[in-house]
């Protein structure tokens, strides 16, 4: 069976999505041993600087499998579920919800040009072209999937034009960084001393706030610094954001980085029983409208 690709996912998608709560893209880690005193290290000389070293550290995790326990709260109530989730450079995403019973809900693979996603319960799985559209139907921001690697991972933009140093506090250094496309500007605090991002905010072409992200408990892990904890937040309800609010906690465990991962995993075929539900770029309703 096949549906309309403009009406956005099916009713029985959109319930299972909003009970499993499918907003949660996980994508750094860790269970390891606690830090060491910080590496000797200068502070950047200058913004753009100190931008390339936190882009380079994040570019040093290729592939990542984790396993993460979520909490999610939105106008509607909360929710609390598991992830198993892989990731592959430059763009392949896979993602497995499962309930607290161990009951897998969801999945959803891309293998950086097609996206599918499969409601495990209702039978029925979505296809389609993996744009920022099409995955900001699952998503709490639209974003390619490249970008979203880039974007949990606390990594700059790559395609800065400009960089303004806007303060910071408690050693941090803020800087707010323009899109050469001008599509919207981040602004992120850094702390020099491990080229570690510490919160990232998201804005869209008007400046609206579209998401925060708050990375926390670091540790050591094959040489890098990473985070065991993300807290992400979108803005209020009639706070002039461009999405509802909501605020989602991840805790980490079980990471494997730059292990081998096998490119046939970002990539799904829904059984014959399955109902298609075909999406375009052109958007519709999904579980962040």
């Amino acid at each position: 069976m096949r549906s309309s690709s403009r009406a956005g996912s099916s009713p029985g998608l959109r319930a299972v999505l909003r009970k499993s709560a499918l907003a949660a893209i996980l994508l750094l880690p860790v269970n390891c041993s606690r830090l060491p005193p910080p590496d000797p290290l200068m502070p950047a000389a200058s913004s753009r600087d100190l931008c390339r070293s936190v882009r380079s550290k994040c570019e040093e995790i290729n592939t990542h499998v984790t396993d993460a326990r979520i909490t999610l709260k939105t106008e509607g109530g909360s929710a609390r579920f598991r992830q198993v989730s892989m990731m592959m450079r430059p763009a392949s995403l896979r993602f497995e919800i499962i309930d607290p019973f161990g009951r897998a809900l969801f999945l959803i693979v891309s293998d950086g040009d097609l996206l599918t996603a499969f409601d495990i319960m209702e039978g029925s799985c979505a296809i389609g072209p993996a744009g920022p559209n099409s995955l900001a139907r699952f998503l709490p921001v639209s974003v390619a999937p490249e970008e979203l690697i880039d974007l949990l991972a606390g990594a700059p933009a790559p395609d800065c034009e400009t960089l303004e140093e806007e303060g910071g506090e408690h050693g941090l250094r803020r800087l707010r960084a323009g899109r050469r496309d001008g599509a919207g500007h981040q602004v992120l605090s850094i702390d020099p001393s491990d080229c570690t991002c510490r919160t990232l905010e998201l804005y869209d072409t008007r400046g609206r706030l579209e998401l925060r992200g708050e990375f926390s408990d670091f540790e050591r892990a094959g040489g890098l610094t990473l985070p065991k904890r993300l807290r992400l937040s979108g803005p209020e309800a009639g706070r002039g954001g461009a999405r509802a609010g909501f605020e989602m906690n991840i805790k980490y465990s079980e990471l494997t980085v730059n292990g081998p991962v096998d490119p046939a995993l970002f990539t799904f075929t829904p059984p014959p029983w399955a109902t298609i539900v075909d999406i375009d770029e052109s958007g519709g309703e999904g579980l962040f409208p």
